[in-house]
């Protein structure tokens, strides 16, 4: 039916990148002390990112991605658990930092066949995605489906109780996605 191969959970706000070190995102975002249990990387354009028992923190000036799962990584009750400790560490240890909110990324690949149908608006372009949109108590969902190449579809939950934000947030979040799943046709 469907596999996993990526969630990103992304703050989005007005971020000062250089408040993001790695003693400020151990003591701060992680609360531990222990320096070299921190990963530092850099990507082509010498942007960091750090590295913490496989979740990845990558800030940028508009939005702070904290990537917990890779396709091949094993998701894990601590990954889920660190991950909604820096969420909230993030979102409110920074006081005067403007931000906007927080969205849980859940990219989807599907194994069945989508046809790709003609674009019924403008003639001679083909429809190769779609959004959706659906409010809930908590949250507001966008799905983004795309069949080009291979076929998948990215679930973003907009939180807009940030207090609902905890340990067993993506456990809900998969299993929300799994019951839609099932209940699609």
């Amino acid at each position: 039916m469907t596999k996993l191969t990526e969630i990103v959970i992304r703050v989005v706000g007005s971020w000062n990148t250089k408040i993001f070190t790695p003693i400020w995102i151990s003591e701060t975002l992680l609360n531990f002390n222990i320096k070299d249990s921190l990963e530092i990387v850099f990507n082509k354009e010498l942007q960091p990112a750090f590295i913490f028992k496989g979740i990845r923190i990558i800030p940028n000036e508009n939005y702070v991605d904290v990537l917990i799962f890779k396709a091949g990584q094993e998701l894990t009750t601590e990954t889920k658990e660190i991950a909604a400790k820096v969420v909230l560490n993030l979102m409110t240890t920074l006081p005067f930092t403007p931000k906007l909110g927080v969205g849980f990324n859940y990219k989807v690949e599907i194994d069945e066949e989508v046809e790709k149908k003609p674009d019924p608006l403008f003639p001679g372009f083909e429809l190769t995605s779609f959004n959706l949109r659906k409010d809930e108590d908590d949250f507001q969902l966008n799905l983004i489906i795309s069949f080009e190449n291979n076929s998948n579809v990215l679930f973003n939950f907009h939180v807009l109780n940030l207090e609902s934000i905890n340990s067993k947030t993506v456990d809900n979040h998969l299993e929300y996605i799994n019951n839609l799943w099932k209940t699609r046709n």
